[in-house]
């Protein structure tokens, strides 16, 4: 089940609820920037705080 689409620092990810039990997997982002992040987190803090690390990161590498 689909939780939502959000933004950080103008790039978008999607973050989805695993099916059959709990967990979230961040989808990478429409404009095809944030890899997707291939394994779960246990809540849906977990995965948007993975998802803004993992776009900071990615900003930083292309300074």
């Amino acid at each position: 089940m689909l939780q939502g689409r959000y933004e950080h620092k103008g790039m978008a990810y999607v973050i989805k609820e695993m099916t059959g039990g709990p967990g979230y997997l961040v989808l990478g982002s429409p404009k095809g920037h944030l890899k997707q992040l291939g394994r779960e987190y246990p809540s849906l803090k977990a995965a948007d705080a993975a998802a803004r690390r993992a776009i900071d990161q990615m900003l930083a590498e292309d300074q």
